[in-house]
């Protein structure tokens, strides 16, 4: 019926663990921050000011991620490093798809440092 969801941490999934940003139907701009305890917020906003913030733990499988009980994103591009030649652009991307990005999915970016 559903599939199973883990918590995200350095064990299961630290692929998603960190600092990620982007855009999706500018002007809405966000970024995702997912710590090794699987704590994540979600913090979007777009030029008129507004700002919305989702919080909650992070669970993902392999096709779904989930922050709390509510917020889904369903996983189109698995988190995956990247080929960059100079530091410090962002060396992994994952696309998600949500509700929040009117049918558009997102690209998020990370730096390791």
């Amino acid at each position: 019926m559903t599939s199973c969801k883990k918590k995200i941490d350095e064990e299961y999934r630290p692929e998603f663990i960190g600092l990620w940003y982007g855009t999706v139907n500018y002007p809405i701009v966000y970024s995702l921050t997912i710590d090794s305890k699987s704590n994540a917020i979600f913090d979007y906003f777009n030029a008129n000011g507004d700002e919305h913030f989702i919080r909650g733990k992070a669970r993902a499988n392999d096709k779904h991620f989930k922050i709390g009980r509510f917020a889904s994103f369903k996983i189109v591009d698995y988190p995956h490093k990247i080929d960059t030649a100079t530091y410090p652009r962002p060396n992994w991307v994952m696309t998600l798809n949500h509700p929040l990005f009117y049918g558009s999915v997102g690209s998020f970016y990370k730096v390791d440092y």
